[in-house]
């Protein structure tokens, strides 16, 4: 069953802030 869009829009947004997050987490 494929998933909801909003369900995709949420694991990008998701993905995009441990994106900027990372560099500062990992210093």
């Amino acid at each position: 069953m494929p998933l909801p869009k909003a369900y995709y829009r949420y694991v990008q947004n998701r993905d995009e802030g441990r994106k900027k997050a990372s560099p500062l987490a990992r210093e």
